[in-house]
């Protein structure tokens, strides 16, 4: 949570144990799969909002679109296309990954844009770019 950047972190597997009722009134977004510590596997991430700040909390909820896009495209920048075919391609290759990052960067705009508006900061939005591997698909964080 501290190099997120956000208050509470949770699982998937503790976010699908939630009541549906529960799912529908939580105050939510998924960052995206992050690798954890001692697990060969990649665990989805939710951001749990709920005890934010009433600011940010209205800019997280006015934003979850763009912040969704955003996530899925920080993980996507340099790590080629998802079909094999094109991947053996370089020029296409270089081609998808400019214009990815170019719509990271436009996101990220409209994110930061979006946060000033409602005179907060959203730690979460860099802290994406920053802990991204894209090659792999997930976020790593430091070992401290």
């Amino acid at each position: 949570t501290k190099q997120l950047g956000c208050r509470i972190l949770a699982s998937e597997a503790v976010v699908e144990q939630l009541p549906p009722s529960a799912r529908d009134t939580v105050k939510m977004r998924r960052v995206g799969p992050a690798q954890v510590k001692g697990s060969g596997a990649d665990v989805p991430v939710y951001d749990i909002f709920q005890s934010d700040e009433r600011d940010l909390q209205a800019l997280k909820e006015a934003t979850l679109e763009t912040f969704d896009e955003y996530a899925l495209l920080c993980l996507r920048v340099g790590g080629g296309s998802p079909t094999e075919d094109v991947r053996s391609r370089p020029s296409m290759v270089a081609a998808l990954n400019s214009s990815v990052g170019q719509q990271v960067v436009a996101l990220r705009a409209t994110l930061d844009a979006a946060a000033a508006e409602h005179g907060v900061v959203d730690h979460v939005v860099p802290a994406l770019q920053r802990f991204a591997d894209p090659s792999k698909g997930h976020l790593v964080f430091d070992q401290k």
